[in-house]
């Protein structure tokens, strides 16, 4: 059957959520990638990719913000505010419990451990930008996908009063992210 109004206009919301990561990725991008061509580290052709990119995904959205006007008059100058709300909020309840804290260098994650845990028990998988937890076999592994590159080599574990594992990230550039996102 024919899709309704409302079901046209969460797909399209959803269309926009999608676009969020790409926007973020490229506007992140960015000024690194015209720093880095400005000191001839990287050939012309790669900025070109990166504004046939930045064109294509131009495009894109304003055919999303084109179409949510036909939807609904006005809501084309909303339709991305609302898309990137929902994904900081969703970000914000995928937020580990527990503490981090960082400096340009690095980012520490506390985690609380539960009750029965031995630090032989736990395992931490460190990636370029991922971190994998597993905290036993009955337990399902916490997944986290890191906002930038950490040096894997450098990251390590510990465990303090039997209560609390302290991860340390190496980030590969300094800079302060946002915080850890976690992916279950």
């Amino acid at each position: 059957g024919k899709a309704t109004p409302n079901q046209m206009a969460v797909g399209l919301l959803n269309r926009a959520i999608a676009l969020v990561p790409i926007i973020e990725r490229i506007e992140h991008d960015r000024p690194r990638m015209h720093r880095v061509h400005k000191h001839s580290y990287i050939p012309t052709s790669a900025l070109e990719d990166m504004t046939a990119s930045e064109h294509e995904l131009s495009t894109e959205v304003h055919a999303v913000q084109a179409e949510a006007d036909r939807l609904r008059e006005g809501w084309g100058q909303q339709v991305f505010a609302q898309a990137f709300h929902i994904v900081r909020k969703k970000r914000a309840e995928n937020r580990p419990t527990g503490r981090w804290s960082q400096t340009q260098q690095e980012l520490k994650l506390g985690l609380p451990m539960p009750e029965g845990v031995a630090l032989d028990a736990v395992t931490v998988k460190f990636e370029r930008e991922f971190c994998t937890v597993s905290l036993g076999e009955q337990r399902k592994p916490i997944h986290f996908h890191l906002e930038a590159a950490v040096k894997p080599d450098e990251c390590t574990f510990a465990m303090h009063e039997q209560k609390l594992l302290e991860i340390t990230l190496v980030k590969e550039e300094p800079g302060m992210w946002q915080g850890p996102a976690r992916n279950n």
